[in-house]
């Protein structure tokens, strides 16, 4: 999650990014960029990697996405106004 100091304490958009599969470290300073130029928390998805499992990338996000509406308010998020969107994923 990155969510600039700057930023209000609540009721903040979300932006939920999906990024390339393989991917094995977050361009944190996107997602920087991101939440400055939006506004927003941006959140981003640690995909269930288990070698021995087929992975469900789509499953994985939506279950994420699902989380972060469940818990915004601890995020300071408003649930009404989450946003996907990305590079990959399987989305």
């Amino acid at each position: 999650m990155v969510k600039p100091r700057s930023q209000a304490a609540s009721n903040q958009a979300a932006f939920v990014f999906a990024h390339g599969i393989g991917s094995s470290e977050f361009p944190i300073d996107e997602y920087h960029r991101y939440a400055v130029e939006f506004d927003c928390v941006c959140f981003t998805i640690d995909y269930g990697m288990d070698p021995k499992i087929t992975p469900d990338f789509e499953s994985d996000f939506i279950q994420a996405v699902d989380y972060i509406h469940e818990h915004a308010e601890k995020y300071g998020i408003n649930k009404n106004q989450i946003c996907i969107g990305g590079t990959g994923g399987g989305i």
